[in-house]
């Protein structure tokens, strides 16, 4: 369980650093291309993913970082919160 962990924690912190070295444009398709993917896998496999307490947690400090840095950060964080976002029946 701890090595699941320390490896999600870093593999978000490669993402991060990563990130950094992109232009605004390369990050602004990379999400929209993700996004899609989402959508698609919602699409085929309906039952919501189990998620572990590691990836829970990144999800929630992500999510706070994102709601404090947008003037509207609450609309903000409903529109990419696509995990937890009610799915079409």
């Amino acid at each position: 369980m701890l090595y699941l962990l320390l490896s999600q924690i870093l593999a978000l912190l490669i993402d991060l650093i990563t990130c950094r070295r992109r232009s605004e444009r390369q990050k602004e398709l990379e999400i929209l291309v993700l996004r899609h993917q989402l959508r698609i896998m919602q699409r085929l496999h309906p039952a919501a993913p189990r998620v572990s307490p590691g990836e829970k947690l990144a999800l929630a400090v992500l999510a706070t970082r994102l709601s404090s840095l947008a003037r509207d950060g609450k609309t903000k964080l409903d529109e990419v919160m696509l995990l937890s976002s009610q799915r079409p029946s």
